[in-house]
């Protein structure tokens, strides 16, 4: 009955005001106290009003409401329940897809740095003693890689390897010819540098070609043994010795 329904919400002056609700604590336009209460939604043990905290209703219904006017609360309770239910598999798709935003850019800034961290060191050189080293490269088709900060991927590691021989030979040409003012080593010592990097690599080669065989015979094994020792050997002159080198032990 309209004429109830007016009746019954005409006498507002007669309750106690209630101090003005903010967005996350709405009441009706009934004058009914409706409360939301936080819930936890993200299990952490916090109710801090985030994005990731969604609301239940408390209703408290006064004394002397026709049953009508009860059942309509009631009523827009029942579809409140109804829809936050509905809403909880988006509240959590939302949360996962703010999940995978968030170390998306984690994962963008971290490259971002490295990208600003390899600008400056490979600093744009056209004629500069980096650029002949990495054209050398690109001839036995190795790619500096900028998402690693300018190192070498595994499978370029291979190329270098497999062209250690010809790669440091250059190399040393090309330091010996472009020494830069103030290089107190000599053409001997550029030379010999380049030479321990071809020996490692060279080493490196045999103890992985070893270590691929199937079926290793015994003789194979003492092949694989030598080579790793002496590899590592190498390598512990001029780098430092990592867990995957341990492993080829």
């Amino acid at each position: 009955d309209p004429m109830e329904t007016d009746e019954l919400f005409e006498d507002t002056e007669s309750q106690p005001k209630r101090p003005r609700l903010d967005n996350q604590q709405r009441g009706t336009q009934l004058g009914v106290p409706i409360t939301p209460v936080a819930v936890d939604d993200e299990l952490d043990g916090n109710v801090d009003d985030d994005v990731n905290d969604t609301y239940n209703l408390e209703v408290m219904i006064p004394e002397g409401l026709s049953d009508s006017a009860r059942a309509k609360i009631l009523k827009a309770k029942e579809d409140y329940d109804v829809a936050k239910q509905a809403l909880e598999p988006l509240v959590l798709e939302r949360q996962t897809i703010t999940g995978r935003l968030q170390k998306t850019r984690d994962a963008l800034r971290e490259l971002k740095k490295k990208m600003k961290e390899f600008r400056k060191v490979h600093k744009t050189d056209t004629e500069g003693l980096e650029k002949k080293l990495t054209e050398v490269l690109k001839e036995v088709n190795v790619e500096i890689q900028r998402y690693h900060g300018g190192s070498l991927n595994g499978k370029d590691i291979k190329k270098v390897m497999d062209n250690a021989l010809f790669i440091f030979e250059e190399f040393a040409k090309i330091l010996v010819v472009g020494k830069r003012p103030g290089c107190t080593l000599s053409k001997a010592e550029i030379e010999a540098k380049c030479g321990e990097y071809k020996t490692a690599f060279l080493l490196w080669d045999g103890a992985f070609s070893y270590a691929r065989k199937i079926n290793p015979t015994a003789d194979d094994i003492a092949m694989y043994e030598r080579f790793v020792k002496a590899a590592v050997k190498q390598h512990s002159k001029l780098c430092s010795i990592t867990h995957k080198v341990h492993l080829m032990f």
